[in-house]
């Protein structure tokens, strides 16, 4: 009975676990595509800028979550909060080989030492 509950435990874990990797690349390339590639089109993508895109990505990610999952993924990650916040972060990093350039025109590499 108990080898159940575990493998029923474990396939729950691996669904939200899922859900929220998931949730995370849509959210951040939904910001991508509404608001951060408008800004550089416009020549505003500044410091300023990128925390708002952050903050509406981590506020989308809490709304998309339902509550069962954020309840759930807050019994395996201790920090769910900073752990989500990572993740965008991770995410970002992985979309900017599609971004040449910063705001600045200064290569990414060069505007993340600033």
């Amino acid at each position: 009975m108990a080898e159940i509950a575990s493998k029923t435990n474990n396939e729950l874990a691996q669904k939200y676990i899922d859900m929220l990797t998931t949730t995370i690349t849509n959210c951040v390339i939904a910001t991508n595509q509404t608001y951060v590639e408008a800004l550089k089109k416009k020549g505003e993508f500044n410091r300023e800028a990128q925390k708002e895109a952050f903050n509406k990505t981590y506020n989308q990610v809490m709304l998309t979550l339902s509550k069962e999952a954020y309840e759930f993924l807050q019994t395996i990650y201790n920090d769910l909060d900073g752990y989500i916040k990572t993740m965008i972060e991770a995410e970002v990093s992985n979309e900017k080989p599609f971004i040449s350039t910063a705001p600045t025109g200064i290569p990414v590499e060069e505007f993340k030492k600033e």
